[in-house]
């Protein structure tokens, strides 16, 4: 966690503008000619109009968050239930969603803070090596379905962990392993 933010060195950076014009315009470029350039207001009427012929039949549930990076760049990670088909790029809407996730270092710890809403305790799936977590629910679980797998910053003792859910709010405690140096003899 970076302690030092000015948000609004962040916000206008050359750099972070440039990246949002670049999310803006692939959003735009992607949607029908009749829908480019309307207002908000405009755009979700259209498009609630249009959205049974286009094929969406679920929610469609998408959004980004922007954090700063271990370097001071800003990292844009996408969550929601849209996703790009991997050969043609089109957007997909999936039956699973990916929760919105941060994963933060507090001293000995790493935090991991899911929002999963609409899930019960019991739903939630969690497993996890010395560097991943893996959050999803438990298959047949009717209702919402989520799933994302996380790289974590350091390594963990996965059998010290500790989640809570409150609210729809996952909150997983993973204990850091202390980086040993050792020496290695040579034969």
């Amino acid at each position: 966690m970076i302690d030092n933010l000015d948000l609004n060195q962040l916000i206008n950076s050359k750099e972070f503008k440039r990246m949002f014009k670049g999310i803006y315009d692939e959003m735009m470029k992607n949607l029908p000619k009749h829908m480019q350039g309307l207002s908000p207001e405009d755009f979700k009427r259209e498009f609630l109009k249009y959205s049974g012929k286009i094929g969406f039949k679920d929610p469609i549930i998408y959004g980004f968050k922007i954090n700063m990076g271990p370097e001071g760049k800003p990292v844009i990670d996408s969550f929601g239930n849209v996703k790009k088909e991997p050969y043609s790029g089109k957007p997909e809407v999936k039956k699973t969603r990916e929760p919105l996730i941060e994963v933060y270092e507090e001293g000995e710890q790493i935090i991991v803070i899911a929002e999963m809403p609409g899930i019960l305790k019991e739903d939630i799936e969690l497993k996890a090596t010395n560097r991943s977590l893996t959050i999803s629910t438990k298959k047949g679980v009717v209702g919402r379905s989520y799933f994302k797998e996380i790289t974590l910053p350091a390594n963990v003792n996965s059998d010290v962990a500790k989640a809570r859910l409150t609210n729809g709010i996952l909150e997983i405690k993973l204990k850091k392993l202390d980086e040993k140096e050792t020496d290695i003899k040579v034969d």
